[in-house]
């Protein structure tokens, strides 16, 4: 019997999904026959007989020899591993996950090492829990955040100059194996690192209008912020706005109607290229699209720039509702007036300011990075779209109080309003 099987396989899986089978396979840990196995869980052999059939019928137990129990002769069964672990590869039926990691070297051994960490951890358990054996073993977890590309691989590049001196001085061919693993990887479950946002938006007519409606010039001029100078939607065209001292351009990658639309925006509103995917689809109550924005980039000229426009998405999709539903097409988007001059994540808690432009508002009512702020003027303030609305409600010059926490103090300042893009 193997100590671990990995459950790389659906059938697999889902035989693993009955609790009466996990303590089935449990219980064998030593050979046993149905009727045992049934005594001792207190259920019915037929049952019992049942499960290990299934279990059978998914190779997660096997036939291992008989007894003769009186008149009769019992089926021995034992399960294929002391230990099952799921393998999260059986929830991966999109290819385009062996793609990445076929292009992506790093990831896929980041991916393979997590799998053995879950096996290795797997079997330690079961021999402290089952020989009673004392493990020796450390697990250190750190969380730190690199400005540069550059700074992580530097940090790489150290860490592994110190480790080789450490195995050389400590390490012999003789002694007890341990192995010992480093990943670095961005946390997945903080935005801050990531390079894209995906969201998805659900509409109630039908998939072809809801293309038209990004696709189309006089639908585009009728929903999305500024007025269109050219369009040209095929693979190597572009659809342009005039956005003052420069252009805000799609530049068109793949056309695929609809269905798929990609294009890339060169540097202007943001400080370089990123790219950008829709993906259509039809849905029983209507259609749906699901926007990807990539390559955000990391240093200070970036931070917020992707909970930005993850929020400016959602707000132009309110003007596709509206137009959609109502036909009246109205830009709420860009209606700015007058700007607080900080870049900010938003917390639980509310804004924490990431970024704080030099001669700004911000600056003036003395607000520095991480506080997190409350209130401007009599408006309080819980996340970034509420600084949003004060920016487009009040005009530059107006000067206003603004109130932020700093570790466990509420201090106050006050400011005046720049205008905005200055």
């Amino acid at each position: 019997m193997k100590r671990i099987e990995s459950v790389t396989r659906p059938e697999a899986l889902q035989a693993l999904a009955h609790p009466l089978r996990v303590q089935i396979l449990e219980r064998l840990r030593e050979p046993a026959s149905a009727a045992t196995v049934a005594r001792d869980l207190r259920v019915p052999r037929q049952r019992v007989n049942y499960h290990l059939k299934e279990l059978e019928k998914a190779r997660l137990v096997r036939l291992v020899g008989e007894r003769r129990s009186g008149n009769f002769i019992e089926t021995l069964y034992e399960p294929v591993a002391r230990t099952f672990v799921v393998s999260p590869r059986v929830a991966w039926a999109h290819p385009r996950r062996a793609v990445a990691m076929a292009e992506q070297f790093s990831l896929e051994q980041l991916v393979l090492l997590g799998e053995r960490l879950q096996r290795d951890a797997a079997v330690l358990l079961d021999r402290a829990a089952f020989e009673g054996e004392q493990i020796a073993s450390a697990s250190v977890e750190a969380e730190v955040r690199f400005a540069t590309a550059q700074d992580r691989a530097e940090f790489m590049k150290a860490y592994l100059a110190a480790l080789g001196p450490l195995l050389k001085k400590y390490g012999t061919a003789g002694g007890a194996p341990y192995r010992v693993l480093l990943s670095v990887y961005p946390d997945p479950e903080e935005s801050l690192v990531s390079d894209k946002f995906e969201k998805t938006f659900e509409f109630v007519v039908p998939v072809e209008r809801l293309w038209r409606a990004f696709t189309d010039r006089t639908e585009l001029d009728a929903w999305y912020p500024g007025q269109i100078k050219d369009a040209d939607v095929r693979p190597g065209g572009r659809i342009t706005w005039p956005m003052g001292e420069f252009d805000y351009v799609w530049e068109f990658v793949e056309v695929e109607p609809n269905r798929r639309l990609t294009w890339k925006e060169p540097p202007g509103l943001l400080p370089g290229e990123t790219e950008v995917t829709a993906v259509f689809e039809q849905t029983g109550t209507g259609s749906r699209v699901r926007i990807t924005q990539s390559g955000f980039g990391e240093g200070e000229d970036w931070l917020g720039q992707l909970e930005s426009w993850a929020l400016g998405w959602s707000q132009n999709l309110a003007n596709l509702y509206l137009y959609l539903r109502t036909g009246v097409g109205f830009d709420r988007f860009f209606t700015w007036k007058s700007e607080t001059g900080v870049t900010v994540t938003d917390t639980p808690a509310g804004p924490e300011v990431l970024v704080v432009k030099p001669g700004s508002f911000a600056e003036q009512a003395g607000v520095r990075v991480g506080d997190i702020v409350v209130q401007v003027g009599a408006a309080p303030v819980f996340g970034q779209s509420d600084l949003w609305v004060l920016e487009r409600e009040h005009e530059p010059g107006e000067e206003l109080e603004a109130m932020y926490v700093r570790g466990d103090k509420l201090l106050r300042g006050r400011g005046v309003l720049g205008a905005f893009g200055a």
